[in-house]
């Protein structure tokens, strides 16, 4: 009797989780590796990597001054580091787009805050897209940066 209320207890939250493009905070992971200045490597277990993507962003390429700058940052505040994933958009081509936490920083906003990413408007959703774009924006006045021209 007791597993029959635990199994329907259980299923009770999955209501909870039912947005498609959005699965819970809680995937602890480990960077293991960037593999450029869009997409990680991190370990989810002994036996399984995910290739992930910073959702709502983008870095831009050119100059190549700042994809050089942006993979120094994230190997400074996430390699080897344990993080969280939130997946926002599963593998839509071959990588994951996800918010990067690591501890109660948002790694999306930091890059945003330096100047080395911009939004992808045509990606980011609210509530995410009214703050990250007043992030931008201060950037963008503080000249940091891809904005320092």
């Amino acid at each position: 009797m007791k597993k029959v209320v635990l199994f329907i207890i259980s299923f009770s939250f999955l209501p909870l989780f039912a947005d498609n493009n959005v699965l819970p905070i809680g995937d602890y992971v480990k960077c293991i590796k960037i593999l450029d200045s869009q997409t990680i490597l991190v370990r989810k277990n002994q036996k399984e990597d995910i290739k992930a993507q910073f959702y709502g962003i983008t870095i831009p390429q050119t100059p190549d001054k700042n994809k050089t700058e942006a993979k120094k940052k994230i190997t400074e505040l996430i390699l080897k580091k344990g993080i969280i994933l939130q997946i926002m958009l599963p593998k839509k081509s071959h990588e994951n787009k996800a918010i990067i936490y690591l501890g109660n920083k948002v790694i999306n906003e930091e890059l945003l805050k330096v100047g080395l990413a911009k939004i992808n408007i045509t990606e980011c959703q609210d509530p995410y897209l009214s703050k990250w774009k007043s992030i931008e924006d201060t950037a963008k006045i503080n000249k940091q940066g891809i904005w320092s021209d």
